[in-house]
C-alpha cells in the first residue's frame, strides 16, 4: 500500500506541473510574443513571497535555454543609469527610460550593451533578451541576423541597410499587424542604423536594424503596450552605447540632476533666421553659427541643460520632407549622437506642415531629451532639435512648445 501511495503521489505532482506550464505560457515564442498569462493564484503567490527573486518567462518556453555565449567580459566604458531599485527585483516602471546597461554582448562584429537584469536565451541560432517578469511591463528583445555573416561586404551592408530593413519590415507586418512607423534612417559618421514600428491590438514591435561589419542585425523590442510604452527609450539607449568592432567605444554622460528651478520657460528673445524666426529664453546663448548649423545653449556651472539645434538641409531633386527628416539624423555635431525616437507625427503649426518626434542627444558631457521638428522653408528643409535635462522632461516639453509656437514665416 505504501508503494502504491508513493506512485500515485508522483503521478499527481507530475500532472499538476505539466498543466501549470501548459496554462502559463505559449508554446512557440518565435511566432507569438511572451504574454504574462499566469493564473491569478500564481500572481498572488508571487506578490506574497517574502524572498525577492527574478523570474523570466523564457525559462518556461519550449526549446529555449539561458545562454551566455554572446557575453563578453570587457567593459565597454561606463554607462550611467537612473536605476535605484533592488537588483534582485524586477525594474520599477519609471526606470525603463534609463536602465543600467552593464552587460556586454558581441555579435557579428558588433558590440551592444543590455540591461543588467536582462538575460539572453537561445533556441538553436535564435536569441532573445528577456526582461524580468513584472506586473508593470512585459518586454523582450528578439535578435535576428538577416544574412549569414560575410554574405555582403561592410560597404554593401551600409548601402543596402534601408532596402533590407524596409523589406524585412514589410515581411513582419502580417497576421493582423500594422506598420505604424515606416523605416527611419539613423545614419551617423560611425554607425548605420534604422528603425520601424509595427503594432497589433496588444503589442508594439520596435524593430532596430544595425549594419555591422559582417551583417545586418534586427533587434526587435516586443512590448505589451497595455502595460507600458518605453520601447523608444530602450532603442535609443541601445543605439547610443553600441558600436561596430572597428570603431572606438562611445563615451556617454548622463545626468539625473534636477535643474527644474534653472529652466526658463519664457521664450522672449527673437531669433531671425532669414525667411523664418522664432523666440527662445533670454538666457540661452548662441554657441555655434554657420550657414547650415546654428546652436543655442543654456549652461549652469559649465553643464549644458538646454539646447536648440537648427540645421538647414539643402533641397535635392525629388526630396520630400520625410527624406529630410531621415537625412538630419545621426552626428550633426561631432561627437554627439542624435536619435529620433518612437512615432513621427505630421501636424500643422501656423499653417505649415511639420514632422515631429521625440529625440535624445548623447555626448561625453551630457545627455538631453526633447523633440525634433522638420519643416520646409524656401530652398531648404529646416530641422530643429530642442532638448533639456532628463530629470525635467515635463518642463522641457512646455519650453519646446513655447519655442515652436513662436515660429513665424515671411
Amino acid at each position: 500500500m505504501k508503494k502504491i501511495f508513493i506512485i500515485l503521489s508522483l503521478v499527481f505532482l507530475v500532472s499538476c506541473t505539466g498543466k501549470t506550464k501548459e496554462n502559463s505560457y505559449s508554446n512557440n515564442l518565435s511566432k507569438n510574443p511572451v504574454s504574462s498569462t499566469k493564473s491569478s493564484d500564481d500572481k498572488k503567490n508571487k506578490k506574497n513571497k517574502k524572498n525577492n527573486k527574478l523570474e523570466y518567462a523564457y525559462d518556461y518556453m519550449d526549446g529555449y535555454k539561458r545562454d551566455k555565449s554572446l557575453y563578453v567580459d570587457r567593459m565597454l566604458g561606463d554607462y550611467p543609469s537612473d536605476v535605484n531599485s533592488n537588483k534582485d527585483m524586477a525594474y520599477e516602471k519609471e526606470e525603463l527610460k534609463n536602465l543600467d546597461y552593464n552587460k556586454n554582448l558581441f555579435i557579428s562584429m558588433y558590440n551592444i550593451r543590455i540591461p543588467n537584469r536582462a538575460l539572453v536565451f537561445s533556441n538553436d541560432d535564435s536569441y532573445v533578451i528577456d526582461f524580468p517578469e513584472s506586473d508593470d511591463y512585459e518586454i523582450s528583445i528578439k535578435i535576428d541576423k538577416l544574412f549569414k555573416d560575410g554574405d555582403y561586404s561592410e560597404n554593401e551592408l551600409k548601402e543596402k541597410l534601408l532596402e533590407f530593413s524596409s523589406k524585412n519590415t514589410m515581411d513582419k507586418a502580417k497576421d493582423g499587424k500594422n506598420i505604424t512607423q515606416p523605416v527611419v534612417n539613423l545614419y551617423s559618421d560611425y554607425k548605420n542604423a534604422a528603425y520601424s514600428i509595427i503594432e497589433d491590438n496588444k503589442f508594439s514591435y520596435t524593430n532596430m536594424y544595425v549594419a555591422t561589419p559582417a551583417n545586418i542585425i534586427n533587434f526587435e523590442i516586443i512590448e505589451n503596450k497595455e502595460k507600458s510604452d518605453d520601447s523608444s527609450f530602450i532603442m535609443s539607449d541601445l543605439l547610443s552605447t553600441s558600436y561596430p568592432e572597428s570603431e572606438d567605444v562611445p563615451i556617454v554622460s548622463k545626468s539625473f540632476k534636477d535643474y527644474g528651478d534653472k529652466i526658463n520657460l519664457y521664450a522672449t528673445k527673437k531669433i531671425n533666421m532669414g525667411n523664418f524666426s522664432f523666440k527662445i529664453p533670454a538666457d540661452m546663448e548662441n554657441t555655434q553659427k554657420s550657414d547650415l548649423l546654428t546652436v543655442f545653449e543654456k549652461q549652469v556651472s559649465g553643464k549644458t541643460i538646454n539646447q536648440v539645434i537648427v540645421s538647414k538641409i539643402k533641397k535635392e531633386e525629388n526630396m520630400t520632407i520625410k527624406d529630410a527628416f531621415n537625412k538630419s539624423q545621426g552626428t550633426s555635431i561631432p561627437p554627439s549622437y542624435i536619435t529620433s525616437m518612437g512615432k513621427i507625427t505630421e501636424e500643422k503649426i501656423n499653417d505649415k506642415t511639420f514632422l515631429r518626434s521625440k529625440a535624445r542627444i548623447y555626448t561625453e558631457q551630457f545627455s538631453l531629451e526633447g523633440e525634433k521638428v522638420v519643416f520646409e522653408e524656401g530652398d531648404y528643409f529646416v530641422s530643429m532639435i530642442l532638448t533639456g535635462p532628463l530629470k525635467n522632461t515635463a518642463k522641457t516639453i512646455l519650453l519646446n512648445s513655447n519655442i515652436i509656437n513662436s515660429l513665424t514665416f515671411k
